[in-house]
């Protein structure tokens, strides 16, 4: 009799798990059958069957169809325990009830594995559909970025980009922020191979823990402060030299080596306040370090202007590779010159801007236009070349070793091969048409956008590389400083957009007043997307 009893508790105990799992298990596929999939395959806006990919389409069918099967296979499992339960002894109806429960599980076990098999396939062909958010070599999506910095943060750009692939071992690494950074909190003391009359030394911070850190993934092991030599000429682009012209480099010949670099809470921005620039862990991204050594000279792919233009023009230069920004901005490695009615050779200082990635220098004349219309179609002044003058550019090349940035070189170190010059005719006249916008990719209130499409806007003529950064350029999910991205100027009338974004999720890209021609007219009206 008490083994009877036992019997029965078992039996029953058992039955209530069963139905106890079965139950779990049928309310989990009916949300899997009913509810709205989130896989991050639905578009930039909204959803909609008719255009979405047929095979993304075919295989939501089969996933649907799975949860009802899975639905059936629960309602067996169900109807096994009551007519267990109800069998009152019975052994005819138990085994009958033993049958239907284990075919039951089988088959719900066999539908759960179809289902985490087609989840796996959907999951991969979001990748091969969409795209999975990254681009291999370009580093600009999902490569290890903290949010909130790069683009719509503190940060304009970085050199490598970050998650760049096959960088060369002799790199320099550089930092551009859109404000000036207090030079104590990135550079202390001096380094022996500091260039002459600029701002240079070691990095701040702990020897073993600077504020700068550059660490090698390999071995873990960190670049000491004392053999990085930094320098600035402005106080926004920043360039490391990990170690100092000393004739080591990154990586090793041998292999590939990841490398990061973290930009600390301790860097401050150069105000009153010494305000923190970063919070929390700072800034951080990686790049890949090959085991190549770089020895090919930089190349000029582009120059405006040519012939002869409106006095108001800007000069832009456009190089086939980043170039190191502190030689860019350096008055000796760029000669503009006119000749005055004396016959004397004028120096144009101009502002100059290194910008695009550090591929792009612009240099806007320092003269205030004169007469009734020197402002902008944003109020703002206007600078001029001298009117009905022919203007000499001369971009150098390094002559001497000891003054390398008395010219233009490569972020490698490898000088420009030879100097180029050529001249352009300026008249009288000013142009203040402002651009105009063309066409934006994808349109506004597009839907089915992939992840890492690259956003595009084409403007009717050449625009100022300097005004298209990331503070005119804007891209946002919510808030303006949620989406890491990077905003380059292809061809001088082409935005690109480079962001990492995720799915399901509506996206805004906005075009302000601040872009500008090159006759520095401002983009008006300003552009919301959508």
């Amino acid at each position: 009799m008490l083994l009877s009893q036992k019997t029965k508790i078992t039996k029953t105990a058992t039955i209530a798990l069963v139905l106890v799992f079965a139950v779990a298990v049928f309310m989990l596929l009916t949300t899997i059958a009913f509810a709205q999939d989130d896989f991050g395959l639905e578009p930039v806006v909204e959803s909609g069957l008719g255009t979405t990919d047929i095979r993304l389409v075919i295989i939501n069918i089969i996933r649907v169809a799975l949860g009802f099967l899975g639905i059936l296979a629960v309602i067996i499992i169900l109807y096994g325990g009551y007519v267990w339960m109800t069998s009152a002894g019975n052994d005819e109806n138990v085994n009958k009830a033993k049958r239907i429960l284990v075919n039951g599980v089988i088959g719900l076990v066999i539908i759960l594995s179809s289902y985490a098999i087609v989840t796996f396939v959907f999951n991969k062909m979001e990748d091969v559909i969409f795209g999975d958010g990254s681009e291999q070599g370009s580093g600009y999506q999902n490569s290890d970025i903290s949010a909130g910095a790069l683009g719509g943060g503190v940060i304009e750009s970085v050199y490598p980009l970050p998650g760049a692939n096959n960088v060369p071992r002799n790199t320099l690494i550089m930092v551009s922020f859109k404000e000036e950074i207090l030079l104590d909190s990135i550079i202390t003391g001096t380094h022996a191979n500091c260039p002459e009359n600029i701002s240079c030394g070691i990095l701040a911070g702990d020897s073993e823990d600077p504020n700068v850190k550059i660490l090698n993934l390999n071995d873990n092991s960190i670049i000491s402060a004392s053999d990085v030599m930094v320098y600035t000429t402005d106080l926004k682009n920043y360039i490391f030299d990990p170690y100092g012209s000393t004739g080591s480099h990154l990586g090793n010949p041998n292999g590939y080596t990841d490398y990061q670099v973290n930009l600390s809470t301790n860097i401050y921005f150069n105000n009153d306040l010494n305000t923190p620039v970063f919070s929390l862990d700072g800034y951080t991204w990686n790049f890949e370090i090959s085991n190549i050594i770089d020895l090919t000279p930089p190349t000029i792919i582009s120059r405006i202007p040519q012939g002869e233009v409106n006095r108001n023009v800007v000069i832009q230069i456009v190089f086939s590779e980043a170039i190191n920004a502190a030689a860019a901005v350096n008055l000796n490695s760029v000669d503009v010159l006119y000749e005055n009615v004396a016959g004397e050779e004028i120096l144009i200082e101009g502002s100059r801007v290194i910008s695009n990635g550090f591929t792009t220098l612009t240099i806007v004349s320092d003269i205030a236009c004169e007469g009734p219309s020197e402002f902008n179609s944003c109020g703002d002044p206007v600078y001029c070349f001298p009117g009905d003058e022919d203007i000499s550019v001369t971009v150098k090349a390094v002559t001497d070793p000891l003054f390398p940035l008395a010219g233009i070189s490569d972020t490698a170190g490898n000088s420009l091969a030879l100097d180029n010059s050529w001249l352009f005719n300026t008249n009288n006249e000013l142009d203040l048409d402002p651009p105009e916008l063309e066409s934006i990719d994808p349109v506004d209130n597009a839907e089915l956008v992939p992840r890492n499409k690259v956003i595009e806007a084409v403007f009717n003529e050449d625009l100022l590389a300097s005004s298209v950064n990331s503070t005119n350029v804007l891209i946002y999910n919510g808030s303006l400083n949620d989406t890491p991205y990077t905003v380059n100027l292809n061809n001088h009338d082409l935005i690109r957009i480079n962001a990492t974004m995720v799915g399901n999720a509506t996206y805004s890209t906005r075009l302000t007043s601040g872009i500008k021609d090159i006759y520095q007219n401002c983009f008006i009206p300003p552009l919301t997307n959508p």
